[in-house]
């Protein structure tokens, strides 16, 4: 391959041979999955190639590492902990998809933050720039207008411009995380959501603007510990041993044990 055509090769629905006469057909989405694919692994995939004499594909993966970040950024914090750090502060959750909205809604709702609702970028912004939030998660892609344009103009406006804005989003890769830090984006929740490092990008992002513990609400001491005993009483509710396809368990622990509320 030439290097132009290297330069695309990873990109969807390209082809390096895009001729109508071409020998081999396909997609053209092999190459751009597989780089996802390794992407979510915190690894690269590379190619070198000369024409006339062949293409050597590599990748790197760095599984130990992604591991052990998952398990420092959700130490130290749950359920319980999470409502008397967060309970009392107002959130803006954007987002279109009707199933993420609810579980974003109920996530929140059960450590006491406040939920209103905008669902595409444009109502974000008309909300944000009318009302006071203490923070926004936003979704990347929706329709009327996108996560990325919305924060920009929410940026451009005087009083919204230190408001923590956390994306929400499957798409990680690291050319995805610039993309959210040049529009003024302060962070990133990745999906599916793990609730404990959902409060805890939360609660980080809220301290970037000098919010300190002693001034969050303290009159819920015992409401978060009914939190604590709705999710053992729930846990008690009789479910499949095993479905195809599913793992409960993580189904379970993703809307933090709330069966009532399961979409």
């Amino acid at each position: 391959m030439t290097q132009k055509q290297i330069d695309n090769l990873f990109q969807s629905f390209y082809q390096a041979d895009a001729s109508i006469s071409r020998k081999y057909g396909g997609s053209g989405l092999g190459l751009a999955i597989s780089r996802f694919l390794i992407g979510m692994m915190g690894g690269n995939i590379h190619v070198e190639s000369q024409p006339g004499k062949g293409s050597t594909f590599s990748f790197t993966a760095c599984f130990e590492k992604t591991k052990k970040k998952i398990i420092s950024e959700s130490k130290g914090i749950n359920v319980p902990k999470a409502s008397k750090l967060l309970s009392g502060y107002h959130f803006l959750l954007v987002e279109d998809n009707e199933l993420n909205m609810q579980v974003g809604i109920e996530l929140l709702k059960s450590v006491r933050i406040k939920v209103t609702i905008a669902e595409n970028g444009q109502k974000a912004v008309e909300l944000a720039t009318s009302k006071i939030f203490d923070g926004i998660l936003m979704d990347i892609q929706m329709p009327v207008q996108d996560g990325l344009s919305a924060t920009k103009i929410i940026r451009s406006h005087t009083q919204t411009k230190k408001i923590p804005i956390i994306a929400m989003t499957a798409n990680v890769m690291s050319k995805d995380i610039k993309k959210y830090k040049d529009v003024g984006m302060d962070d990133y929740i990745k999906k599916p959501i793990n609730p404990l490092i959902m409060y805890e990008t939360i609660y980080r992002s809220l301290n970037k603007i000098n919010k300190q513990q002693n001034i969050i609400p303290t009159d819920n001491i015992n409401s978060f510990h009914k939190i604590d005993e709705n999710i053992k009483e729930q846990k008690q509710v009789l479910l499949p041993e095993s479905l195809d396809g599913i793992d409960i368990t993580k189904g379970l622990f993703n809307v933090n044990y709330d069966k009532k509320n399961i979409p």
